[in-house]
């Protein structure tokens, strides 16, 4: 087979086994169920005050700034993810709600990627989380990247 025949065909031709795929899916709802369900009776997360203490924190936060205006938008970021990351391991793998439970969880990481410094954690996270999303919808995003397929191919 050439090369020319080879781009030709789609993806739908093309066959392998799902099981690394299911590994990655099933060990990134792993991480979030351990880590959402850790947090479901925590006081400071039950209180909204979790992001606050870590932006607030030198040996957290990214950048050395007053944030006592942002400490409202901080409540609601630490109450989506006390909400989100818990019930991410079940709603990942629903069919129609599944991929924007990936993008919201996606936004989430690199929100706490710009804001904060905790090594890499929210790196890895954003790598697994297109696992859980439909080709059509990568292949979308990778056609507005520069140097991406254009959208005739």
């Amino acid at each position: 087979m050439c090369i020319r025949d080879r781009n030709a065909e789609t993806d739908e031709s093309w066959t392998a086994s799902a099981w690394p795929l299911r590994l990655l899916q099933i060990h990134t709802c792993t991480m979030y169920l351990v880590a959402g369900l850790n947090r479901l009776d925590d006081p400071a997360w039950i209180d909204g005050q979790t992001i606050w203490f870590a932006m607030t924190r030198t040996e957290y936060s990214r950048w050395v700034f007053d944030w006592q205006a942002m400490k409202p938008l901080f409540e609601v970021g630490n109450y989506a993810t006390w909400l989100l990351e818990p019930v991410a391991p079940v709603l990942l793998w629903v069919k129609g709600i599944g991929p924007w439970i990936a993008y919201a969880l996606i936004a989430m990481h690199v929100g706490l990627e710009v804001l904060t410094n905790v090594g890499w954690w929210n790196f890895m996270m954003i790598a697994t989380l297109p696992a859980f999303i439909p080709r059509s919808h990568l292949r979308a995003v990778t056609r507005l990247l520069p140097g991406g397929p254009k959208a005739a191919d």
